[in-house]
């Protein structure tokens, strides 16, 4: 039998636990928290909160929930105080005495077998960012029913139970101490680094999560705990005796690794599907009676972050009670939001939704880019002819959308900006987009119209004074008479839908219904840039509106300088057909305009433009700096919009975001770029295709290069690209996207990158 390799040391635990970007951050301030995780993390935040002796006594909870939690409490008290008295008990007899009560919510069943209602109501419930899910969602939860079996009621069967399976099978799997596998690229298989969590608790493989991880396109680890049937895990515990303890630090570096794989998987699942997943990992580290919550992400960069979220004695009533509330939420959360991301990313069915989340790029977190050209030589011609001479014109498809835009989710040129596409030629670092596939994304954000509202959205943001000063200097900026309109809701959802190419009822146009005719101001602010994550080409309008008596608010915050709300006189109302040529020219953006704009990350304000006798002629997008706007004033902004987009409940109804993939039809009858964008040299693209090189600040597992296509002809064959991307490299129109205040030169390719264009090159060949 071979020798049993020897545990690593703490000392070398650690040091792999740091040499793999993994970060324990601690009980951290809630303002460093991620903040699209903020939400969740504050829930857990205000459960810490609650005292035992206040809960009793609450009216606003069902009473024969209370009961339950009273009962839950008191038994585990009584199993954690019995243990205390026993010195010699050992982690395992612990373990089976405190888990299975704490974590038996994930044990049980959703339904009750005879009346098939809910049998459990949590007190905490989460809630998906997107907002449409969120509307969704709570509807759902309205119609369930609290089981009263128990009270001698047998009520009838719930005819709107869910879906998938939850009558008939669990929907949740625990494994205990099962081995976690590495990372086959990690090459730590014999690194005696510890993968062996005390318990893990996923989604239960079932019939349906057979069928599609068995005909998913591309090969993924769905499973990691070997031998087991549990995919896509999401909590982790681990305990340590009460004697003689090691320390939660030791704790920690001993499911780092576990952690980091499960949040990998998750995070490979949601790059391969293209579809929103938050990836996130729970984690319950504790010693005896003293428990610690944390929640493990993926930052920008793809290292781990975690964060301690709560501590508590389950010897106490407020620790015991604060536990199971606890666990309690995130079962909803893995119910209700984590579970039906993972089979929407496994299923593939969010291009039949046609509307798109928020995303979490953020361009503004670099410095802005410029587009700096390695060397550009006059594109010859005869290659670009050769190449189209046997192309087959694709057949028109009817657009069923708006004049030229077409719904692109099915287009065939996604193919190839697939990285996960095994059916493609591609190296690993470089991927294949279409400068006329374009994300259209349009955002509304209302201004509070009372003191009380805007405190309350200040204190979600967790804005300090110096982030509450730039904020109020950005909308004091902003909403100066000659750069804001003045028009109605109505119109703003008729200017949303024309910008998206939208049909269908939004978000924003169903929770604003009743206010159709209500006057307010607006500042418009265009942005075209590419997404730091995967190179997509977007294209996003951001909309500032405030009534009448947000202006008050305003100016009571703001120095009053400047009139915040004018009447009808000093600033008419929009007329609809005012708005369709300035939106139609940024629509109609394609080739390499399209592409170019997208490098320099363009920003522009759309205002109101006036003849010598002071009447308005028509609206006209300005670069920012043209109207005095500081590029910081843009970069509050947007940071403003981001912000709010990732608070929870109510107040997310102060941000609305509709977004949508479109294909942009050349037209024959073009209105013309904006003046402001410039013109691009004749050189610049000439030959059908450019190549960007990213920015080294940008994330890790973006591709470091992307041909952009930017003929008008539908180019989808392998020798076509190919032809394309060799004739680009040849003339050397390669262009970097860098970071810096000024135009300036990127650095040539090193012989690293230019051995990565060979072999892209030559994976055309092939």
């Amino acid at each position: 039998m071979p020798p049993k390799k020897a545990k690593l040391s703490k000392e070398q635990l650690k040091e792999a636990v740091d040499g793999h970007g993994i970060s324990f951050e601690g009980p951290v301030p809630p303002r460093h928290w991620p903040a699209e995780y903020s939400g969740l993390f504050q829930i857990v935040r205000d459960i810490w909160a609650n005292r035992y002796d206040d809960y009793k006594t609450r009216t606003d909870i069902d009473q024969k929930t209370i009961r339950k939690q009273m009962e839950r409490v008191r038994d585990l008290r009584t199993r954690a105080t019995s243990l205390r008295k026993d010195f010699g008990i050992n982690e395992d007899t612990w373990r089976s005495l405190i888990e299975p009560p704490v974590m038996g919510r994930f044990d049980q069943e959703i339904v009750c077998v005879r009346c098939r209602n809910e049998n459990w109501h949590s007190e905490y419930a989460a809630q998906p960012r997107n907002e449409d899910d969120r509307v969704n969602l709570n509807t759902k939860r309205e119609r369930r029913r609290q089981c009263n079996c128990g009270d001698g009621n047998a009520s009838r069967r719930n005819e709107h139970e869910d879906s998938d399976e939850e009558n008939q099978t669990k929907i949740f799997s625990a494994v205990s101490s099962g081995v976690v596998s590495h990372d086959p690229q990690d090459g730590l298989e014999n690194s005696r680094i510890p993968m062996k969590p005390d318990k893990i608790i996923g989604l239960s493989m079932n019939d349906r999560y057979r069928r599609y991880t068995q005909s998913f396109s591309v090969e993924l680890s769905h499973s990691p705990v070997r031998n087991f049937q549990l995919i896509y895990p999401f909590l982790v515990l681990e305990a340590k005796r009460e004697n003689a303890a090691p320390g939660f630090r030791s704790v920690e570096a001993q499911t780092a690794f576990p952690i980091r794989r499960f949040l990998r998987i998750q995070d490979e699942l949601k790059t391969a599907s293209g579809i929103e997943l938050d990836p996130l990992v729970w984690f319950f580290a504790f010693q005896g009676e003293e428990w610690r919550l944390y929640s493990a992400i993926l930052d920008k960069n793809k290292s781990v972050k975690v964060f301690q979220l709560w501590h508590g004695n389950l010897e106490s009533q407020d620790g015991a009670l604060q536990v199971f509330q606890i666990v309690d939420f995130i079962w909803t959360w893995a119910r209700d939001v984590y579970r039906p991301q993972i089979r929407r990313c496994l299923n593939g069915r969010v291009a039949s939704r046609r509307e798109l989340s928020p995303t979490s790029t953020n361009p503004f977190s670099r410095s802005q880019s410029v587009l700096s050209v390695l060397s550009v030589r006059s594109a010859s011609r005869p290659v670009l002819d050769t190449m189209l001479e046997d192309e087959t014109p694709a057949p028109e498809v009817a657009d069923d959308d708006q004049p030229g835009l077409q719904d692109s989710y099915s287009h065939p040129c996604l193919d190839w900006s697939d990285p996960f596409n095994v059916s493609s030629p591609r190296a690993s670092h470089a991927i294949v987009r279409h400068s006329d596939l374009v994300l259209f994304s349009f955002r509304v954000l209302e201004i509070p119209d009372t003191l009380k509202k805007f405190h309350d959205l200040i204190g979600s943001l967790r804005y300090d004074d110096e982030k509450l000063r730039m904020m109020l200097d950005a909308l004091k900026a902003i909403k100066q008479k000659h750069r804001t309109l003045r028009l109605s809701k109505g119109q703003i959802h008729k200017i949303l839908k024309f910008w998206t190419g939208t049909n269908t009822q939004t978000s924003y146009e169903r929770n604003t219904t009743s206010h159709q005719d209500q006057a307010l101001e607006a500042f418009f602010l265009f942005r075209t840039f590419f997404q730091r994550e995967d190179w997509q080409l977007k294209r996003e309008i951001y909309c500032v509106v405030w009534s009448p008596q947000a202006a008050s608010v305003l100016n009571m915050l703001c120095d009053a300088d400047i009139e915040l709300f004018v009447d009808e006189e000093s600033l008419p109302p929009t007329q609809d057909f005012e708005f369709i040529k300035p939106f139609q020219q940024l629509q109609q953006l394609s080739g390499r305009e399209s592409m170019v704009h997208a490098l320099y990350s363009t920003n522009l304000i759309l205002v109101p433009c006036y003849d010598d006798s002071g009447r308005r002629t028509e609206l006209q997008w300005r670069q920012p700096h043209r109207e005095g706007i500081p590029e910081q004033v843009i970069v509050n902004t947007v940071t403003l919009f981001d912000s709010v987009s990732s608070i929870k409940d109510g107040l997310q109804s102060y941000h609305y975001q509709c977004g949508k993939l479109l294909w942009v039809l050349r037209t024959e009858h073009e209105l013309g770029n904006p003046a402001e964008l410039g013109t691009i040299p004749d050189n610049v693209g000439k030959g059908g295709a450019m190549i960007a090189k990213k920015s080294s600040a940008w994330p890790q597992q973006c591709p470091g290069f992307c041909l952009f296509i930017l003929l008008e002809r539908r180019v989808y064959e392998k020798p076509q690209i190919g032809n394309l991307l060799r004739h680009a490299v040849l003339e050397r129109e390669i262009y970097g996207v860098v970071t810096g205040g000024a135009a300036q030169e990127t650095e040539p390719l090193n012989s690293a990158e230019r051995g990565l264009v060979r072999r892209w090159v030559d994976s055309f060949s092939r």
